[in-house]
């Protein structure tokens, strides 16, 4: 399998980031609930950078959709993870999120 993490082209790995969030949201790559979690924070700070509560308020994170049933639980996880990645640049986040994406059980298994 590839190892996403090393690709060079940025343009490749954000397509990459794109198929593999797909992958979690329609429930074809399993992972645990603290593995949402962290992924998670790593979408939401890729598409909306850091957290400011002027401009995201407190359910911010319930407007992405990240797994097919959410719960407030992992929202609010997501979201105190999210907060910790502040200064994370929506590449650097991306390939954090493909560097945690590798160490998954069932990453690269049809």
């Amino acid at each position: 399998s590839v190892e996403p993490s090393t690709l060079h082209e940025e343009i490749t790995r954000y397509q990459f980031f794109l198929q593999v969030k797909r992958d979690i949201l329609h429930g074809r790559l399993l992972c645990t609930f603290n593995d949402l979690v962290e992924l998670g924070a790593y979408i939401v700070q890729a598409d909306i950078g850091d957290y400011e509560e002027e401009d995201h308020g407190e359910n911010y994170v319930s407007e992405f959709r990240i797994v097919p049933k959410q719960s407030d639980k992992l929202e609010k996880k997501i979201a105190e993870t999210h907060k910790m990645l502040t200064g994370q640049v929506p590449a650097v986040a991306e390939k954090n999120f493909l560097g945690a994406v590798k160490g998954l059980d069932m990453y690269g298994v049809d």
